[in-house]
């Protein structure tokens, strides 16, 4: 029943905040469960929900399991592969789309770790189209880091980089004043 798990997701996405910081066995748990979930499209907003609770408002916790075990950062990575390849990101909302950027940047830049292949063209296919000019700018945040990292290995990963972001050009947005979102 779809109902019943975007339910079940949307509780464990409340209650990640407020819980202790996990152990690498939780951890690895849990990002192994949303990664899957990332494959059953009505919960994929709770989960994206999730995944960004337990990776960045857990910064300091996690951070230091990622890198001292191989199990959480495997699992970090089945996350960001499942992103870049099972979400269709530009048909979600807005703030989903945000957060789908936010868990690949800090997955495959922040916590490092193992990228999934074909990295740079499912990053690609999840800006392309994007509209909003402040998921653009967590976009072209992201793009020197692939390009600082060696990702663009092939002609047809710098096309790809190429096409999804120079149609932008230039970027001349500012945020309105008093904009606590931008």
């Amino acid at each position: 029943n779809d109902l019943v798990r975007n339910l079940a997701t949307s509780l464990l996405a409340t209650a990640i905040p407020h819980s202790p910081p996990a152990n690498p066995t939780a951890l690895t748990t849990l990002l192994t469960f949303l990664s899957a979930r990332l494959k059953d499209e009505p919960c994929v907003r709770e989960v994206l929900r999730a995944s960004e609770s337990l990776l960045l408002t857990s910064r300091a916790s996690v951070a230091p399991m990622l890198s001292a075990h191989a199990e959480c950062a495997d699992a970090a990575g089945l996350l960001l592969a499942a992103v870049v390849r099972d979400v269709h990101v530009q048909s979600l909302a807005l703030g989903d789309r945000a957060r789908a950027y936010r868990v690949i940047e800090a997955c495959a830049f922040e916590f490092g770790v193992p990228l999934p292949e074909r990295f740079v063209e499912g990053f690609c296919s999840a800006m392309d189209g994007e509209r909003d000019p402040r998921n653009l700018k967590t976009c072209f945040h992201i793009i020197p880091k692939i390009a600082e990292r060696g990702l663009i290995a092939t002609p047809e990963d710098a096309d790809a980089v190429f096409s999804v972001s120079s149609c932008y050009f230039p970027v001349t947005f500012q945020p309105p004043p008093g904009d606590t979102v931008g």
